[in-house]
């Protein structure tokens, strides 16, 4: 983990996600599941919604869904309950590193790499977007003023630590005193 008293990086631990493909026209059903699974509702495309029990929808694509949930939380129940002609509920928490950058300049950090509006009016706390950041596909949401987290790709997870390393050196190096803040 870097960090200084502007920004903190560090990779979260302890999760699990999942990739839900609803078929089309079985929307309500797939809300039905996700609801008596304590999933909570379906979120409008670009919004996360948080819900009971630390699970997390963010809708990213017409009838397209990531589900993160605490790693206790029963997937394999939901995708039990879930039959294939509603759904399919692909596993992808091996497939993802989980950053969070934490401080007021987080988002200045973000923004040296990031081809989207971060500004809160454009980009406010619950808001989630598929983006680039160093020719990588990363999604973003912002869960805090000063927080953020992204899902990396785990074959990228080293060069996106690298680069926001990089990015942020600027706050994380204090030339007055010769060195890192600690």
């Amino acid at each position: 983990m870097a960090e200084s008293g502007a920004v903190r990086i560090e990779e979260l631990r302890g999760w699990q996600l999942c990739q839900i493909v609803c078929a089309p026209g079985a929307e309500e059903a797939l809300a039905w599941v996700l609801q008596a699974a304590g999933a909570g509702a379906l979120p409008r495309t670009g919004d996360a919604v948080s819900v009971r029990g630390g699970v997390k929808l963010y809708a990213l694509a017409p009838r397209t869904w990531w589900c993160l949930a605490p790693r206790e939380f029963p997937r394999a129940h939901l995708t039990r309950m879930l039959d294939p002609g509603v759904a399919t509920v692909t596993e992808l928490s091996a497939a993802r590193v989980r950053i969070a950058l934490d401080g007021p300049e987080a988002r200045a950090v973000l923004e040296n790499g990031i081809a989207v509006d971060l500004h809160p009016r454009a980009f406010p706390v619950g808001r989630a977007v598929f983006t680039g950041l160093d020719h990588v596909g990363v999604m973003l949401e912002r869960v805090a003023q000063d927080r953020w987290e992204l899902f990396v790709p785990t074959t990228w997870a080293a060069s996106v630590r690298e680069w926001l390393l990089d990015a942020a050196l600027p706050v994380l190096y204090d030339s007055d005193s010769g060195g890192a803040h600690s």
